[in-house]
């Protein structure tokens, strides 16, 4: 059976520190298990936003580290395999 991941882009809300709508979260988490329970979804997960992050660039010997925030088009808030 093929596997697929799925990546959420982060956008300015997911960024946002505030916590997301209950409703919402009530309806996402029921979805999430209803696609468990059939064996389609594996594993969900969000991660922390990017003021808790910072990017590590490898090039060659040296290496760059910078700390967030980032812009939202350039992040991943979560992923779905």
């Amino acid at each position: 059976m093929p596997r697929f991941i799925i990546f959420v882009r982060a956008t300015p809300e997911t960024e946002a520190t505030t916590k997301a709508d209950s409703s919402e979260l009530a309806q996402m988490i029921a979805y999430n298990k209803s696609v468990r329970a059939a064996c389609i979804l594996q594993i969900a997960e969000g991660l922390h936003t990017s003021s808790h992050d910072c990017r590590r660039i490898a090039l060659g010997p040296s290496l760059e580290v910078t700390t967030g925030p980032f812009p939202a088009g350039e992040l991943v808030a979560g992923f779905w395999i």
